[in-house]
């Protein structure tokens, strides 16, 4: 019987054990025993098994002792001093693992056919080589150190990627057709080439950059708000390449091309728009400039 599996005595969280927060403690089994909870009948319909595991904020570095717990669902490991994640390669029934605020500098995960959410934000993360989940909706990476990250092919539902506050420089692997949202604000990427399979997120948010290149979205895609403030476009001919978009919001403040700013022609070049940097444009404001770009024309 694996050790979720009903008979077991409970027990509460061991306290006063030798190490600080810093140095990390190991977790027991009377640990595990107090979080427990979620009763429900096994995959195999064979008995009862208690389904999550909630250990946030627990200081914990070792986790070897969760190993048995191979019914488990729903699995709360945030705010640890958590680095390696081999106890958890014989729990094939996760649907969702919070590993967010840890201490992991890579992923080395089971394959696991029904995870659908996993947070790993706030860790030491430098590259995402390969993950392939093929339920995963939902992957938080946020607040790490991704310099790299490999294809995400391997993840045929994902919906949410949150990659805010990383070392990107790239847009190449992330061009997950299924996507809905996609969070990029505050890395380094200079350029947009890598999103021409990004057909479904309606709101894009790639702020605090270093984006020069506005090449790259798919003009049959769905994209209606894109933030690109706190970059580096270099001038108004850089807006061009948005022309072939259905945008209605665009914010491009804090750019180089806002030294010699003509609203007219950000109009011109992107006709869709119904709000540019935070402001709405009105019919009377749009059908001015145009006029106004159509006498330059002639000029």
């Amino acid at each position: 019987m694996s050790e979720d599996a009903v008979g077991a005595e409970g027990g509460e969280a061991a306290e006063g054990r030798e190490g600080g927060e810093e140095e990390g403690i190991s977790l027991t089994t009377d640990d595990i025993k107090s979080s427990l909870k979620g009763l429900s009948k096994t995959i195999d319909g064979t008995g009862y098994a208690f389904t999550i595991a909630e250990l946030p904020g627990r200081g914990l570095k070792e986790i070897t002792e969760l190993q048995g717990y191979v019914h488990l669902r729903y699995l709360n490991l945030s705010g640890n001093l958590i680095i390696n994640l081999d106890a958890l390669s014989n729990m094939s029934h996760l649907l969702s693992i919070d590993l967010s605020n840890n201490r992991l500098e890579d992923v080395k995960l089971p394959a696991l056919e029904f995870l659908q959410v996993l947070d790993l934000s706030m860790n030491r993360i430098k590259e995402i080589q390969e993950l392939s989940f093929p339920l995963l909706s939902k992957l938080i990476l946020s607040k790490n150190q991704i310099e790299s990250i490999g294809k995400l092919d391997g993840n045929p539902n994902l919906k949410h990627l949150d990659l805010v506050e990383n070392q990107l420089t790239s847009c190449e692997g992330l061009g997950v057709s299924s996507l809905e949202q996609l969070k990029l604000r505050a890395n380094k990427v200079n350029g947009l080439k890598g999103l021409e399979n990004v057909v479904n997120v309606t709101e894009l948010d790639m702020s605090e950059n270093s984006i020069e290149s506005l090449a790259g979205l798919n003009p049959d895609g769905k994209l209606k708000t894109l933030n690109l403030s706190s970059n580096q476009i270099p001038s108004m001919d850089a807006l061009e390449a948005l022309g072939v978009l259905k945008l209605e919001n665009l914010d491009v403040r804090e750019n180089p091309i806002m030294e010699n700013f003509e609203k007219p022609k950000v109009i011109k070049a992107v006709p869709s728009l119904t709000s540019l940097n935070g402001e709405p444009l009105t019919a009377e404001e749009k059908e001015a400039a145009l006029k106004e770009e159509e006498a330059a024309d002639a000029a």
